[in-house]
């Protein structure tokens, strides 16, 4: 199954008027720890709107003034908020870990699987996908 094919969860660090802003070393480790786990992230402020999930589920991560929505429907995605007041930036990697098994979410960074295949119709005998694959899977 290609990743276009598979639900991905998309990820919204919102400060400003609904969320308290992080201090800098925190916004980076939150930010680092959830990048080296593959997540794409956005960041929504009160001048910065943040890249819309596109249908995906979307999860939003704030340190919330008041009570977060929670979850509901959004433009016809799932989209949840969740509270991270008290977290460090490990325990708010867990949390979206935990959300994205909860929606079904592909699994970031893991190997994908990959085989070559020759479409036929197109190709011509031209024998660069010899000097162009990676893998040396082709040979004469």
């Amino acid at each position: 199954m290609s990743l276009r094919d598979e639900t991905t969860l998309h990820i919204v660090l919102q400060e400003g008027a609904t969320a308290e802003p992080l201090s800098a070393e925190d916004r980076y480790s939150t930010i680092a720890s959830l990048l080296e786990r593959g997540y794409a992230v956005s960041r929504r402020t009160d001048s910065h709107e943040a890249v819309p999930g596109q249908g995906s589920p979307t999860l939003h991560l704030g340190r919330f003034t008041s009570e977060p929505e929670g979850s509901g429907v959004e433009q016809g995605s799932l989209k949840r908020s969740y509270n991270i007041k008290s977290l460090n930036a490990a325990q708010v990697a867990d949390v979206v870990e935990s959300v994205r098994g909860e929606v079904k979410a592909a699994a970031h960074g893991q190997w994908k699987p990959w085989f070559p295949v020759i479409d036929y119709d197109r190709c011509t005998n031209c024998m660069q996908c010899l000097s162009f694959c990676l893998f040396g899977v082709y040979g004469v």
